[in-house]
């Protein structure tokens, strides 16, 4: 519906733009990463310009020799209007910079460059063809899914006739809630830990907040789920230290975040997976931004869908079907699947969903992904590990294996 796909890219744009601009120190964990004395450059309108992103300062500095177009006036960047007065005048058409100049954000740079208005976070562009906002990936998507088991167990317990006040007493302390809760979703969070009161906190929540509450997470998992969940949130939990130089720029970035993503409708009123839609969207979309190497962890919708089709028809009649992908990435292609047999066969819960993945932050996305897409958790079997090494399935130690070794006989 592009109605829809409309709604879902505003929001997305606004997310990527305002908080990019903060400028925030962001690495990713790569053997060559992204943003290390990284040279950037943007060849837009004509225009060959280069520069470089301080982790440290926020700031992005272009280099000597870059052009900048004086066609365009400058949007809404007052810095950039002062730069380009200062550096040259009342000059017009193409201009070379004779120095580095230093400005305030990668989009600030992007506008001084360009004129216009720019997202500098998806302007500047490596060697490799992957963007700035390419390295925030984790870090959204992690805190969406935050978003979403938290106001999945407060609509589930409300289904059980809970009020506010009762979900006030959602208390780790409380043993015979969290085992009543864990029961019910798979995992627990404590109402203070719970999104919906950190946005209620406002100004009194920190990045400790956020520290505590992926550990508390971690500690209160169904021993049933374990395979699903745990160490789900740890690509997020490792990064947080990487958003900021101290304590207190950490606990702004983190609240900015939040603060950008809380307004995402979860609620009966949306006419179609409103949530499920822009987290595929950003999967989608950051990788379309990462150049050569998206194909790593996302499939192509229109391929993904296609093949699912051939499999659905291939399996009509099915009662109960495994689907299994060795390489799962963001487990677009399982889902898509899924949704395709599904239609055919009735019933989503007869469909059991198996998943390999080498890299673990995409092996955590694959997760994230099929959870949010209301699959059973007893219905996913996801592993981190190497497809053309490692057999498949078990879980257990080296040790074991010739124990619990089971062959995977699978449909598609």
């Amino acid at each position: 519906n592009p109605y829809k796909e409309q709604q879902v890219e505003r929001l997305h744009n606004n997310i990527l733009f305002r908080m990019r601009v903060l400028g925030y120190d962001l690495d990713r964990k790569e053997k060559t990463p992204v943003m290390v004395n990284a040279v950037f450059h943007t060849k837009k309108n004509g225009v060959q310009a280069t520069g470089r992103y301080s982790q440290g300062t926020g700031r992005f500095t272009v280099l000597s020799g870059s052009e900048v177009d004086l066609v365009h006036p400058v949007i809404k960047n007052q810095g950039a209007v002062a730069a380009r007065q200062h550096l040259f005048g009342t000059q017009t058409g193409k201009a070379t910079l004779a120095d580095d100049i230093e400005l305030s954000s990668p989009s600030a740079a992007a506008v001084f460059v360009l004129g216009g208005s720019q997202n500098g976070w998806t302007e500047w562009v490596n060697e490799q063809g992957q963007t700035l906002d390419y390295v925030y990936k984790d870090y959204i998507l992690g805190f969406i899914f935050y978003k979403f088991l938290s106001e999945t167990e407060i609509a589930r317990l409300r289904a059980e006739d809970w009020g506010a006040e009762d979900l006030k007493g959602l208390d780790e302390d409380d043993a015979e809630t969290v085992q009543y809760v864990r029961d019910l979703c798979g995992y627990f969070i404590s109402y203070n830990n719970l999104f919906s009161t950190w946005i209620a906190s406002q100004g009194d929540f920190t990045i400790a907040d956020v520290r505590d509450a992926l550990s508390a997470f971690e500690r209160n998992i169904d021993p049933a789920r374990k395979r699903v969940f745990v160490g789900i949130f740890d690509t997020l939990q490792t990064g947080l230290s990487k958003l900021g130089t101290d304590e207190k720029s950490r606990s702004k970035a983190v609240r900015d975040l939040i603060y950008l993503i809380k307004d995402i409708p979860m609620d009966s009123r949306q006419d179609y997976d409103t949530l499920g839609f822009i987290y595929e969207y950003l999967i989608s979309n950051f990788a379309s931004n990462a150049g050569k190497k998206a194909g790593e962890f996302y499939t192509p919708s229109e391929v993904s869908q296609l093949m699912s089709e051939i499999v659905a028809w291939h399996l009509a009649g099915r009662e109960e079907i495994n689907i299994y992908d060795p390489t799962s990435g963001s487990g677009s292609l399982l889902i898509h699947i899924g949704q395709a047999v599904a239609r055919r066969n009735g019933n989503p819960n007869d469909i059991k969903y198996y998943a390999q993945e080498l890299k673990e932050n995409t092996y955590n996305l694959t997760r994230m992904n099929l959870v949010m897409r209301g699959i059973l958790p007893d219905n996913i079997v996801a592993r981190n590990g190497d497809t053309l090494k490692s057999d498949w399935p078990w879980f257990d130690t080296d040790e074991t294996k010739d124990e619990t070794y089971e062959p995977l006989f699978v449909d598609a």
